[in-house]
């Protein structure tokens, strides 16, 4: 509601120590002299329902008190964020802020991003936070793993060294397909490390690959069998595979636009899918 009060409301010291007490979403529309006031940075700290940063509308000051800072990150990670340059390199508060967002790992001094410690602990909870990470840690096959196993698209941020790893990719396709994706061109066009990934029930890798199996047409039909978009992805000239085409279409009626423009106009003509069977 303090959003939406006159400024004069707003300057009101009473009223929001009342606003901040019952949302912290209020503390942002707060005039600036009570922003800038720790007594009051305190009560919206304290306050659990509402959502927003307090730190990134506070002065330099509060971003620099120790204590407040650490009560801001123990409730949101992410409010490392705002902390001030010394505090980021505060091993305390970062280590409060990491127990609560693996993702503030982004906002703590270098150093942090360089241990192996600090690694184990974040990634063993939130692995797709190893995008934060050094160029080390992001290089070191158990750390990755580790991410791998505790996050969707960790392996995006793999060193290339190990996307080109072919044991490492066969083990992460082996936990999930998704991570075909991240794999390197020379093992995304493997037939092999590829066929590890495809089956009926799994044709998201099918747009990773090469152009040359693409053109396989018993890949093709299984990719358009599960999903008829998968058209857009088959080589040129199976794209103008009548029997291949109605499959896609089956699928999904949308597919048609992926088809050859020879077979477009087929369909333009008025003669069904039926007729050409």
């Amino acid at each position: 509601a303090l959003e939406y009060a006159t400024q004069k409301l707003q300057k009101d010291e009473e009223v929001v120590r009342l606003a901040c007490k019952n949302s912290k979403s209020a503390f942002r529309f707060a005039s600036e002299v009570h922003r800038y006031n720790p007594e009051i940075v305190a009560i919206a700290l304290e306050c659990e329902d509402g959502w927003g940063s307090i730190l990134e509308y506070s002065s330099e000051a509060i971003r620099a008190d120790r204590d407040l800072v650490l009560k801001a990150v123990t409730k949101s990670g992410g409010e490392l964020e705002y902390a001030s340059e010394e505090l980021q390199s505060d091993e305390e508060i970062v280590l409060k802020a990491l127990e609560e967002s693996g993702s503030a790992i982004k906002y703590a001094h270098s150093s942090f991003r360089d241990r192996d410690d600090i690694a184990k602990k974040v990634l063993g909870e939130f692995g797709d936070s190893l995008e934060y990470f050094s160029t080390r840690i992001r290089n070191t096959r158990e750390l990755v793993l580790l991410a791998c196993e505790n996050g969707w698209s960790a392996f995006r941020y793999a060193s290339q060294v190990l996307q080109d790893d072919e044991d490492v990719v066969k083990h992460l396709i082996e936990k999930n397909t998704s991570n075909f994706e991240y794999a390197s061109e020379r093992l995304r066009y493997n037939p092999d490390i590829f066929k590890l990934a495809f089956d009926e029930d799994n044709t998201d890798c099918f747009q990773y690959t090469s152009e040359a199996i693409r053109s396989n047409r018993e890949f093709a039909e299984i990719a358009v069998n599960d999903r008829g978009s998968n058209l857009q992805y088959v080589d040129g000239t199976l794209q103008n595979d009548e029997e291949l085409v109605i499959q896609a279409v089956f699928k999904s009626g949308y597919a048609l636009e992926y088809a050859s423009a020879t077979l477009q106009s087929k369909k333009a003509a008025g003669i069904s899918y039926r007729d050409w069977e």
